[in-house]
């Protein structure tokens, strides 16, 4: 057995209207558009009025932008910058640390086809020979040697 629903007036216009499901609380899908939107903005939270910590200008942080320190994406992107700067003092030893042990270790080698030392760095693999780039460039005009997978040319740094 169905029960009837009792008649309702609307909050938002103010008719008098039979609802159709148990938790209908407006007469139409306006009104109940008009009373989210009243909803939304009752809860909502007052925008902010901060200074810059870039430029010193005043503006308002509201939504997403409420956390903001910056007027702008301009003065962001300084102040990310200027992060960075006392990130990398704070921390210059252990990043110059870390570069140096990526880096290839420099030395010097002879060049087996002309005989001649060059500093460059040395051969990551270990296992390929290490030629001059003019000789390199020798090679590309008349041909690599036969087995070309064991060599390794130095370019011009």
């Amino acid at each position: 057995m169905k029960t009837q629903m009792e008649k309702r007036i609307c909050p938002e216009c103010g008719t008098e209207f039979k609802p159709k499901v148990h938790n209908q609380f407006c007469c139409s899908p306006d009104c109940t558009e008009k009373a989210a939107a009243k909803r939304y903005k009752s809860n909502r939270k007052p925008a902010l009025t901060k200074v810059c910590k870039i430029c010193g200008n005043t503006f308002k942080a509201e939504g997403h932008t409420r956390c903001s320190v910056t007027c702008s994406p301009k003065c962001s992107d300084i102040n990310k910058r200027n992060a960075y700067k006392v990130f990398y003092q704070k921390n210059k030893d252990s990043i110059l640390k870390a570069s140096t042990n990526q880096r290839h270790k420099q030395g010097s080698f002879k060049c087996p086809k002309c005989g001649s030392l060059h500093d460059y760095p040395l051969d990551p693999h270990g296992d390929r020979r290490q030629y001059c780039y003019p000789c390199r460039q020798s090679f590309y005009e008349s041909g690599w040697p036969a087995d070309s997978s064991e060599y390794y040319s130095i370019g011009a740094y």
